[in-house]
C-alpha cells in the first residue's frame, strides 16, 4: 500500500534559487541532483509582481492581476516551481498504456517524463532524460521492451534500471544499480494518469487512490464522479494546439461563466441556455486550516498577507437548447470542472473532453484534447465526425481571441482590469489559487524577522504595566520553528519515568518536534538515549514501548536467512517483526496487514544495532569502502534520571560520556528547586498507574498559560472542581526554574482525592508539569506538534497504599478526565481567538498571573540567544582563554530588577544573566560583524 508523504519546507537562501530535485535512483547509493532551473530570479521583483494582487478585496471591488502575472519570464519561472512542480499533475489516461510495454512521454516546463507499463502491468514514471548525457530516450509514444538511448546506445528497462552502458571499459566506481532512470510518482484517478514532480517525494509502492483523489481534487472527486466523469467513457482521439499566449489567459478564458460565449462563439451560443449557467467553487472547510493570516518577514518590512485556502475545483453546470437539429450536447446539463492549476473535464451528453494546458513559456502554451465517447455511439461515424468539427469550430476561436488577448497584455496602456461578479467568480478563484501558492517564496527568512517578533514582548515592564506577548508567537509557523530550537533542544527535558524501563531490555520512544528518539535500559541496567534513526537509510528503527534485545532496521536486508540471522536469536528475530508490523500499523495505518507477512519479514530483518547503540550487523555492505562499524552505531543522546524522572538533553553537539551526574541534573533542570520538589512528594516512591494522551488543537503554550494563571480560570471553567478548593489559599512562587502553585482543599468532602495538606503544582520549563495532591501524583508533559497543535501526556502515579481501591482509583480518573476536557475545550477556544485580527495582546492580572508572566519573559529571552554568542564560544582557542571569558561574562552580567520577581520556566533571573551588559548598539555591530566574517 502506497505511503504517500508530504514535505515543505522553506529553502535556505535569500533568492529564489535553482529548483533542486535530490533523488535517490533505484537502488542507488548517493544522492543525485536535478535542477529545474539553471538561472536566479530576484525574490523582491517576482514578490513584488505577486503583491500587486490583492485576493481581500471582495470580487465586486477587486481588480484581476497584473499584466505581468502574464508576461514576464521571471514570474514565468517562479510559477513553474510554486504551481507545477508541486501536487499531482494530470498527464495521460490509462487507454494510452492498457497494454504491458506500451508508453508515452510528455513534458512540463523544462521537464521531461516517461510514462509506461511493464511486463507485470505496473506503471512507471520516469525523468526522460540517460544518465550519460542527458539525451532524451523515448518520444511520442509507442511499445517496446526497453529504452534505447539514441546518443550512446545507453539501455534501459521499463522498470528503470540500467540493463547496458556501452563503452565503460576503465570507468572507475561505476555501479550499475547506481544509474537507473531517475523516477517520478505516478498514481491514476479513475481514467486518468497524474505524476508528482515534488521536490524530496520519491516513489515507492503504488499509490493510494482515495489520498491521490483527495490530494488531486479535494472534496470535488465525488461530485465528478456523480456527474459522469469515470473509466467507462472510451478514448476516441487527440487534437493539439500550439496558441502564442500565456498558459493562464486560456485558463480564464475557460473559467469566465460563459461570458465571452455570445461574443466569440455565436453559433455555440445558440445551442445554449446561457441562463441557466451556474457556477460552483468549493473552499475547503475552515476546520482543515489554521488561520487566514500569514505572517511574513519579506524585504526588511513586516507585511499581512491574506490567504484563504479553497479547494482545487471549480465547477460550471449550463443547459442546452432543446429541440437542435443536431444534438450533441444532450438533455442533461454539462458539467465543465477545472482541476487547479491546468486541467478541463467536459462532459456533456455521450461526450467527455479533456483539455491540459501546458506552459511553453511566458507567451506561449500548448493544449491537448482528448475526447472520450460513450459506447452506444461508437458506431455513429457522422455523429462523431459532426461533433469534432463543432468542438474545432470552438477552439478556433478560442485560439483567436485569447492571441489577440496576449497581445493586449503586452501593451503599455493595460496592467489590470475589473472582474464581472455575476460570471467570473470561478476566475478569481483561479487568482487566488495563484496568488496563495506563489506568495511562498524560496528565501530565508532573515533571523531579524522572528527577533521582531520577540521584541514586542519587553521583560523589562513591571507585570502591573506589562501587556502579554503578540498572539503571532501563538500562531506564527516561522516563530514555532525558531522556538523549537532555542527553547526544546537546549538543555533537559522530561520524556519519561524509570517505570516504563524497569527491566533490562525494555525501551520506549518519543517525538519532540522533529526528533525521534529511544530510551532503552540494556543488560547491565545501564539507561541508554538515542535518536531512534537508522545510520543508512534514515528508517525508524522502533516505536511505541516494548521489550528487545536489539533494535533492527527492517527497510534495507535480505532474503537468505541462514546470513542475515548472525547472532540473533529467533525469538528476537520474532519480537523484531512484531514490532515491526506494530510501528507499521501505528505510523502508516496498515490495519490490513495480515499475520501471513510475518514469516516475510522474518526474512528480511536488516541493520542491527545493540541496545548500547553499537552497529551489530549491516547487511549487503560488500563493496562498500571506508567502510568503519565503530563510526556507524546509532546516535547517542544525553539521558539522566531524577527522582522517578527520565531527562534527554537534545542540545546540538552536546554528547554524552558517562552516567550523568544527579545533583548536576538536578540543578541544570529544576534550579534551586529540586529540595523544594522533594519535599513536596515528588520522589520515585509512587507506583505509576496508567498513561492518557490528549491532543489539543491549540499551541503549546496557550496550554502552559493556562496551567500558571494561579487558578484564575479555575471557578469559571472548572466549577465542579473550584467547589472542593479553597481558592483564597492560592499561592504563587518563583523559583529559579520552577513555578510552584500551592491551594488548600475543602474539608469533610464526601470524596477525598485530594488529600488534607496544600497540593503542589509544580511547572518545569519549558513544558513540564507535576502536581502533587493526596496519595497521587499526574504530570503532564506538553509536546508541540505544530504552532496550533500540541499533544498532552498524563502519566498518573498512586501511594501504594491505595492501589487496591479501584472504585477510589476509577473516580478520581474520572474526575481528572473532566478537569483535562474542560480545559482542552478552553484551549481550544482561545487559540481560535488569538487568530482573530480582532486580538493583538492582553494584559496581566498582577495577583495571580506572576507565573505566567515570568515564564513568557523566559520563552522571550531564550528565542531571543542568538547564535553570535555560540560563534564567540567557538572561537575561543584553549582552556584558559575560555576560562578568562568566562569570568568576564560572569563580571558583566545583568541581575534581574526585584520588580521582575522570577520566573516560572527557565525564569527571568536565570536568563537575563545570561546576556552580556552592553549597549544595543554594540550587540548588533557584533552580530554585523559575525554575518560578514
Amino acid at each position: 500500500m502506497a505511503m504517500l508523504q508530504n514535505f515543505s519546507s522553506f529553502h535556505q537562501s535569500i533568492k529564489i534559487t535553482p529548483f533542486k530535485i535530490h533523488i535517490f535512483t533505484r537502488n542507488c547509493v548517493k544522492p543525485r541532483k536535478h535542477y529545474y532551473h539553471s538561472f536566479q530570479i530576484s525574490c523582491n521583483y517576482t514578490q513584488k509582481s505577486v503583491l500587486e494582487f490583492d485576493p481581500k478585496i471582495p470580487i465586486e471591488e477587486a481588480i484581476t492581476p497584473p499584466s505581468s502575472w502574464y508576461t514576464d519570464s521571471c514570474f514565468y519561472t517562479h510559477e513553474l516551481n510554486q504551481v507545477f512542480f508541486k501536487g499531482w499533475q494530470s498527464v495521460g489516461y490509462t487507454e494510452q498504456i492498457k497494454e504491458p510495454r506500451q508508453y508515452f512521454t510528455g513534458r512540463l516546463g523544462n521537464v521531461e517524463y516517461v510514462v509506461c507499463r511493464d511486463d507485470g502491468g505496473k506503471i512507471h514514471a520516469f525523468h526522460n532524460v540517460c544518465r550519460h548525457r542527458a539525451s532524451p530516450l523515448a518520444s511520442a509514444s509507442g511499445k517496446n521492451s526497453c529504452f534505447v538511448c539514441p546518443y550512446h546506445g545507453w539501455t534501459y528497462g521499463l522498470d528503470g534500471a540500467l540493463l547496458k552502458a556501452t563503452r565503460i571499459t576503465g570507468i572507475k566506481n561505476f555501479s550499475v544499480n547506481e544509474m537507473g532512470l531517475v523516477p517520478v510518482r505516478v498514481a491514476i484517478w479513475g481514467p486518468f494518469i497524474l505524476v508528482n514532480f515534488e521536490n524530496g517525494v520519491l516513489p515507492k509502492e503504488e499509490a493510494d487512490v482515495d489520498l491521490v483523489g483527495n490530494e488531486w481534487l479535494g472534496n470535488s472527486s465525488q461530485i465528478l464522479t456523480d456527474g459522469g466523469v469515470d473509466s467507462s467513457l472510451s478514448f476516441l482521439c487527440r487534437r493539439e494546439y500550439t496558441i502564442e499566449c500565456n498558459w493562464k489567459v486560456y485558463c480564464d478564458n475557460y473559467l469566465d461563466g460563459g461570458y465571452h460565449i455570445p461574443y466569440v462563439h455565436k453559433s455555440y451560443a445558440s445551442a445554449l441556455k446561457l441562463d441557466s449557467l451556474s457556477i460552483t467553487v468549493c473552499p475547503k472547510p475552515s476546520s482543515s486550516y489554521n488561520s487566514n493570516l500569514w505572517t511574513f518577514y519579506l524585504l526588511k518590512y513586516m507585511v499581512n498577507i491574506y490567504s484563504q485556502i479553497l479547494e482545487k475545483v471549480s465547477i460550471q453546470r449550463c443547459d442546452a437548447e432543446k429541440d437542435q437539429e443536431f444534438d450533441r450536447l444532450g438533455s442533461k446539463p454539462g458539467l465543465y470542472a477545472f482541476v487547479y492549476p491546468n486541467f478541463m473535464i467536459n462532459r456533456y451528453g455521450p461526450w467527455m473532453d479533456t483539455n491540459l494546458v501546458l506552459p511553453q513559456g511566458p507567451r506561449k502554451c500548448l493544449v491537448i484534447f482528448d475526447y472520450f465517447l460513450d459506447s452506444s455511439h461508437k458506431g455513429d461515424e457522422s455523429f462523431i465526425a459532426q461533433s469534432l468539427e463543432d468542438s474545432e469550430t470552438v477552439q478556433i476561436e478560442d485560439m483567436k481571441i485569447c492571441e489577440a488577448v496576449q497581445r493586449g497584455l503586452e501593451s503599455p496602456a493595460y496592467c489590470s482590469g475589473p472582474y464581472a461578479p455575476q460570471v467570473e467568480k470561478a476566475v478569481h478563484h483561479f487568482h487566488s489559487l495563484l496568488y496563495q501558492k506563489n506568495i511562498i517564496f524560496h528565501f530565508k527568512i532573515p533571523y531579524d524577522y522572528n527577533q521582531k517578533l520577540v521584541l514586542e514582548f519587553d521583560p523589562k515592564i513591571p507585570i502591573e504595566e506589562a501587556i502579554t506577548p503578540p498572539s503571532s508567537w501563538y500562531t506564527d509557523s516561522c516563530f514555532y520553528t525558531h522556538e523549537l530550537n532555542q527553547v526544546f533542544f537546549k538543555g533537559w527535558q522530561a520524556v519519561g519515568y524509570t517505570e516504563q524501563i524497569k527491566e533490562p531490555r525494555q525501551y520506549f520512544t518519543g517525538r519532540l518536534g522533529n526528533v525521534e528518539y529511544v530510551v532503552c535500559r540494556d543488560d547491565g541496567g545501564k539507561i541508554h538515549a538515542f535518536h531512534n534513526v537508522c545510520r543508512h537509510h534514515a528508517s525508524l528503527l522502533a516505536s511505541g514501548s516494548g521489550k528487545s534485545s536489539c533494535f533492527v532496521c527492517l527497510y534495507h536486508g535480505t532474503l537468505n536467512r541462514s546470513k542475515s540471522l548472525g547472532n540473533i536469536s529467533l525469538e528476537d528475530w520474532a519480537m523484531s517483526s512484531m514490532l515491526y508490523v506494530e510501528m507499521m500499523v501505528e505510523k502508516y495505518m496498515l490495519f490490513t496487514m495480515s499475520v501471513a507477512i510475518v514469516p516475510l519479514l522474518l526474512l528480511q530483518q536488516g541493520w542491527t544495532y545493540g541496545l548500547d547503540g553499537a552497529l551489530q550487523k549491516a547487511t549487503r555492505i560488500a563493496g562498500i569502502k571506508n567502510f568503519r562499524v565503530n563510526e556507524m552505531g546509532l546516535v547517542p543522546v544525553r539521558v539522566a534520571v531524577w527522582g522517578p524522572f527520565i531527562l534527554l538533553n537534545l542540545e546540538n553537539g552536546v554528547l554524552p560520556e558517562e552516567e550523568a551526574d544527579i545533583d548536576l541534573v538536578g540543578n541544570e533542570w529544576l534550579g534551586n528547586s529540586s529540595q523544594i520538589l522533594t519535599d513536596g512528594g515528588v520522589d520515585s516512591s509512587l507506583s505509576f498507574l496508567c498513561r492518557r494522551e490528549y491532543t489539543v488543537e491549540c499551541n503549546w503554550k496557550v496550554y502552559c498559560d493556562n496551567y500558571l494563571d494561579g487558578g484564575y480560570h479555575v471557578p469559571y471553567v472548572h466549577k465542579s472542581y473550584a467547589s472542593v478548593l479553597k481558592l483564597d489559599s492560592y499561592s504563587t512562587t518563583i523559583h529559579e526554574k520552577v513555578s510552584i502553585q500551592r491551594c488548600d482543599a475543602e474539608k469533610d468532602q464526601e470524596f477525598d482525592r485530594l488529600g488534607s495538606k496544600p497540593a503542589l503544582y509544580a511547572f518545569v520549563y519549558p513544558n513540564f508539569m507535576i502536581s502533587r495532591y493526596g496519595p497521587w501524583m499526574d504530570t503532564n508533559l506538553v509536546l508541540p506538534q505544530g504552532p496550533r497543535k500540541c499533544l498532552v501526556i498524563f502519566d498518573y502515579f498512586l501511594d501504594s497504599s491505595h492501589k487496591g481501591d479501584e472504585s477510589f482509583i476509577a473516580q478520581s480518573l474520572e474526575d481528572s478526565e473532566t478537569v483535562q476536557i474542560e480545559d482542552m475545550k478552553l484551549c481550544e477556544a482561545v487559540q481560535r481567538g488569538l487568530e482573530s485580527p480582532a486580538y493583538c495582546s492582553g494584559r496581566y492580572v498582577p495577583q495571580v498571573e506572576k507565573a505566567r508572566s515570568k515564564s513568557l519573559h523566559a520563552t522571550a529571552l531564550m528565542a531571543n540567544r542568538t547564535s553570535s554568542k555560540r560563534k564567540l564560544k567557538t572561537k575561543m582557542g584553549s582552556s584558559s582563554k575560555a576560562k578568562d571569558a568566562k569570568t568576564k561574562k560572569k563580571r558583566g552580567r545583568k541581575v534581574a530588577p526585584p520588580i521582575l520577581r522570577a520566573t516560572l520556566p527557565m525564569n527571568m533571573k536565570y536568563v537575563i544573566k545570561h546576556i552580556p551588559k552592553q549597549p544595543l548598539s554594540l550587540v548588533l555591530l557584533t552580530i554585523l560583524i559575525l554575518k560578514k566574517t
